[in-house]
């Protein structure tokens, strides 16, 4: 293959690209056809051998004119992480059509792999939150309630979302999660299991996480635990916008002290 005066200037530019990302193992080149190897994501230290990747570039002869073609081996990567970080480069490639491409998509790549492996740590924290607890889902008679009211500097990552409402039901608690910035989560139920969500939710990293407001009651003998609760059954998550929202059922069920220290 004859390679233009445009297509050596692209490639020697690679070049220069490689050589200056410490990161970067080996460069191949056939053609206009590129490989670029990875042992770690750029700046990572030994916790981003998970980024490991091959970065693959194929440069039509019109390049930057015409649209390159991208893609990425991530050996740690299943299918479908694999079509959805290669679906999400070949847009990008679109979005470029005209212009130098090379810095882009190897931080792009490396944008997507990262989130992928952020995604990958946090399920793995979430499994192991409640494995490390050993009153969880405990069983007997319950002789104290209670209400909580957690602050976070945000609640938006699925994974999170999902433990947020997932333990709450399998604790049988009561409440609501209000997501976005801030967080809010108010949950009611057996005290002990009440403390159980809270430390699970503790050992997943949040940026912020509070415990801002407590309320106590005991349980009468011969009462039950589901004759003090106020909040509705089962547990329901507001979106971003639903601060009002939350506010106004914590007023109805005489709760509004509680919802008032979300706001000091």
């Amino acid at each position: 293959m004859v390679v233009s005066e445009g297509e050596e200037e692209q490639l020697e530019l690679l070049r220069t690209m490689v050589a200056s990302c410490n990161s970067a193992q080996e460069l191949e080149d056939s053609g206009f056809r590129i490989n670029l190897r990875f042992e770690r994501c750029a700046g990572g230290g030994e916790e981003d051998r998970g980024c490991r990747h091959t970065l693959r570039l194929s440069f039509p002869a019109r390049y930057p004119a015409e649209r390159a073609q991208c893609s990425v081996e991530w050996p740690e990567g299943t299918r479908t992480q694999h079509e959805y970080i290669n679906g999400s480069l070949s847009q990008h490639c679109e979005s470029l059509v005209g212009e130098e491409m090379g810095y882009a998509m190897v931080n792009k790549a490396e944008e997507l792999i990262r989130e992928e492996v952020r995604d990958m740590e946090e399920q793995r924290m979430v499994r192991m939150a409640t494995q490390q607890d050993d009153q969880w889902l405990m069983v007997g008679a319950a002789t104290r309630f209670k209400r909580t009211l957690i602050f976070f500097h945000h609640i938006i990552a699925a994974g999170k979302r999902a433990a947020v409402q997932d333990w709450a039901l399998e604790l049988k608690l009561g409440g609501y999660s209000k997501i976005g910035w801030p967080g809010i989560v108010i949950v009611e139920g057996e005290e002990a299991r009440v403390d159980a969500y809270v430390r699970a939710l503790k050992r997943l990293k949040w940026q912020h996480m509070e415990v801002r407001g407590e309320e106590i009651e005991e349980v009468p003998e011969g009462s039950s635990v589901d004759l003090l609760r106020r909040l509705h059954w089962g547990f329901e998550e507001l979106p971003e916008s639903g601060m009002s929202v939350l506010a106004e059922r914590c007023r109805e069920a005489g709760l509004e002290a509680l919802f008032k220290t979300s706001l000091k």
